[in-house]
């Protein structure tokens, strides 16, 4: 089952990680996770800007 390879290597990782590498790695995902939110929010606002100005393709 391949959907179950990336789980296992990932979780294989991570058991090798010590405590403060894993905190680490927490505070490295938050920080991605919020900058994908800050661009999702940038990418929305510019596709009603441009709906605004070009109306909606749909």
């Amino acid at each position: 089952m391949f959907e179950d390879e990336p789980v296992k290597k990932a979780t294989r990782l991570l058991e090798d990680m010590s405590l403060e590498e894993l905190a680490e790695r927490i505070e490295m995902l938050e920080a991605e996770t919020e900058a994908c939110k800050q661009m999702i929010a940038k990418k929305v606002a510019q596709k009603h800007a441009a709906d605004a100005i070009f109306g909606s393709g749909s």
